[in-house]
């Protein structure tokens, strides 16, 4: 599942067509978060009602009924499993320990920005286009990116500078950004990527990947034009169509070819079916050896894993996109330990945010970074990192919505 793409534009092949003026446009590919429940909200839940979370001795939440973070995975894991829905009560607004988090993220708002978070103070990038709704940035090596999702061109990306200046890129679509950040992924459709051009029976797109200066890094392939292409792995390119996902090493060989692969480390492949009901497949790709893993306790299906640096974790973001009828919607992440094949439900979950606004991303040293839209919160960001059983929080007072992040 993916992050808030309406069901006309699931495959992000598609992407050109979907980006028409007043359409709600895809994510990309290759952005490491999201849920199918995005794509059956079709617009986002309004803003936060008004108020701050309530806060005391420097602990987020307790005025909304005790110390959330240490005991609601237990307690609301027990009484939700079975009963989650639009009957439910009302889960507590994110709550952890409010503390310095020594980040500067930019964000993908218009325009986006990069904001240090314990100061709230921030500068805007330079160089783009305004008014653009949706941008996804992220990282390009050792620099940043920005890519336009709104657009009757199709997208667009632009690299910067280090004063925060954007430069247009030579890359012309985006499927998923290379695994070392140094390049893209993208389908080269036939014609001028219209609707039209890729819907044509017979037609045949070319799968790239090319560098900054717009160099192929491999050689290209053929490949099928209903492709959604990403992310890209340790151990390969994952690709989705509308009957199968595949995974494909550095040479081309299919890894692992299933309904659906829910991501990929450099030894392991987790897969599920289609509709959601059996449990996962932990596929060993060193020795082809197979094991179910039952899922966890929560009724909603999760979106694409984003898979920690060490290897070991695989985080899982599952949502409802219309908690109660709407607007409200819910948020619940999930950790696979992939070493003893558990679960943990992370602190201060489920929670009530906007989906669209809410994005997360794995540190180099391990930490999970959760920052976006939440209910009696507005928009904040929190940090985690496993086995700790609380989160650390900062809010980001006055900040514009944003549908993206990187550190």
């Amino acid at each position: 599942m993916r992050r808030s793409a309406p069901a006309a534009c699931l495959l992000l092949s598609l992407l050109a067509a979907c980006t028409s003026p007043g359409a709600s446009p895809p994510d990309p590919p290759g952005s490491p978060s999201g849920t199918a429940a995005r794509a059956a909200a079709g617009t986002p839940s309004p803003g936060p009602t008004a108020g701050g979370a309530g806060r005391s001795g420097g602990t987020w939440g307790d005025t909304w009924g005790g110390t959330w973070g240490d005991t609601q995975g237990d307690t609301w894991g027990g009484t939700w499993s079975g009963a989650w829905g639009d009957t439910g009560p009302e889960p507590p607004p994110l709550g952890g320990d409010e503390r310095d988090l020594g980040l500067t993220l930019l964000l993908g708002s218009d325009p986006p920005r990069f904001v240090d978070v314990d100061t709230g103070r921030g500068r805007a990038v330079t160089g783009l286009p305004r008014g653009v709704r949706d941008w996804y940035v992220w990282r390009a090596g050792d620099r940043f990116a920005v890519t336009r999702l709104t657009s009757e061109t199709g997208p667009r990306t632009y690299l910067l500078d280090r004063r925060g200046r954007a430069s247009r890129s030579p890359w012309r679509d985006f499927g998923a950004p290379s695994l070392d950040g140094r390049g893209v992924w993208q389908l080269e459709r036939p014609g001028d990527g219209s609707q039209e051009g890729v819907a044509r029976a017979g037609d045949r797109c070319v799968l790239r990947e090319v560098d900054a200066r717009g160099r192929d890094r491999r050689p290209p392939r053929p490949a099928r034009c209903d492709l959604r292409v990403g992310p890209d792995t340790e151990a390969g390119l994952i690709t989705t169509g509308p009957d199968e996902a595949t995974l494909t090493d550095r040479s081309g060989r299919v890894l692992v070819r299933q309904p659906r692969i829910v991501a990929a480390t450099r030894d392991h492949a987790l897969t599920s079916d289609v509709a959601g009901d059996a449990p996962y497949v932990l596929w060993d790709l060193r020795t082809g050896a197979r094991e179910t893993v039952p899922r966890p306790a929560t009724p909603y299906e999760p979106g694409e894993g984003v898979v920690s640096p060490d290897g070991r974790w695989v985080l899982l973001e599952h949502g409802h996109p219309s908690w109660r009828g709407g607007p409200a919607q819910l948020l619940d992440l999930w950790a696979l330990d992939l070493r003893e094949r558990r679960w943990t439900r992370l602190p201060s979950m489920p929670v009530v945010a906007s989906l669209k606004h809410t994005d997360h991303r794995w540190l180099p040293d391990g930490r999970l970074v959760i920052a976006g839209d939440f209910e009696r919160v507005d928009r904040a960001v929190a940090v985690w990192r496993p086995g700790e059983p609380r989160l650390a929080v900062r809010r980001l007072p006055g900040q514009e919505r944003f549908t993206s992040f990187v550190v």
